[in-house]
């Protein structure tokens, strides 16, 4: 697993002489605060102010980000928070106003979220992809006549992302190399047998909406005694934001539009109707590196986040 957020705590035991106790919970508050600040940023930077507050509200309250902070206290997951908007940021910067520093920014945080938890760094590098190519598309300043002048107009608008990207595994090579290199040492199918096959941990519908709330594990079957809905003030709050933003809002159209498609993708594949396609290579694959299917609620969760800063 990525050390960074229990580096940090270590950091405060050995020479600020916090407890272990106190030490753990200090980073969980950074988290919480740092994610606020993070989401509002990037919204902000696009939305303006009021947009940005109200995504920070919606992504720091989401039921899934509680679920990883009381229940599951998972602190490299809940310090991940802090970088997935850091890196939609500066990857939306470094295409919409391509300077080194926002290259250098786009590595920096795609490196701390490798170091943070690179489970969520899988789950979470096909939104970013898919989020570069719609800016690419949308803000490559293609001019030209011909679809030559676009293709070359939309492969110069990747590079610097592309830079970015490659920089941020080139900083966090120091962790994800050895992790590689020495997997055949480590008994990696434990995580995946037993009370921990995904065909036992998929969401039903209902769950989405449940406002049942509970502490312990994830267990077989729709009877759950954790939570894993959306949020019902979140999913209101987005939808009333494309309602009635969706006329005015020009070329974010596209990157509203990307958001809520993989939301969608996000919950879909969490659903127990989605089994079958666990099971196919590669896309599986792909899939079970999330362990739980419930683990895809990350996406939902950073995607209605995003949109709800529309009704700010």
């Amino acid at each position: 697993y990525g050390l960074f957020s229990h580096f940090l705590a270590e950091l405060l035991h050995h020479f600020l002489n916090f407890s272990y106790t106190a030490a753990v919970e200090s980073i969980f508050v950074v988290s919480i605060v740092g994610a606020a600040g993070a989401m509002y940023a990037f919204v902000r930077s696009w939305g303006g102010r009021a947009a940005g507050m109200v995504a920070a509200l919606v992504y720091t309250y989401a039921p899934y980000h509680l679920l990883n902070l009381y229940v599951r206290a998972n602190l490299a997951e809940s310090m991940a928070f802090v970088w997935l908007p850091l890196v939609l940021w500066t990857a939306r910067q470094s295409v919409v106003r391509p300077r080194v520093r926002w290259v250098i920014g786009l590595a920096v945080s795609y490196a701390g979220l490798m170091l943070t938890s690179n489970l969520v760094i899988v789950l979470f590098t096909p939104l970013l992809v898919g989020y570069v190519l719609v800016l690419t598309v949308v803000y490559s300043g293609a001019r030209g006549e011909g679809r030559g002048a676009h293709v070359l107009a939309w492969i110069k608008a990747c590079v610097p992302p592309f830079l970015g990207g490659l920089a941020g595994l080139g900083l966090s090579a120091v962790f994800w190399l050895p992790m590689l290199l020495e997997r055949q040492y480590v008994r990696v199918d434990q995580w995946f047998a037993g009370r921990y096959d995904f065909r036992g941990h998929f969401v039903y519908l209902h769950q989405l909406f449940s406002p049942t709330w509970g502490f312990g594990v994830s267990v077989p079957g729709p009877d759950d005694p954790i939570s894993f809905q959306l949020g019902a003030a979140a999913v209101v709050l987005a939808t009333l934001g494309v309602i009635f933003t969706w006329r005015t809002l020009g070329t974010l159209r596209w990157e509203i539009g990307y958001f809520l498609l993989a939301g969608a993708a996000g919950v879909f594949v969490t659903l127990q109707i989605a089994a079958p396609l666990w099971e196919v290579p590669i896309v599986g694959g792909l899939l079970q590196a999330a362990q739980f299917p419930w683990r895809w609620l990350v996406l939902p969760t950073l995607a209605v986040s995003v949109v709800a800063g529309l009704a700010g």
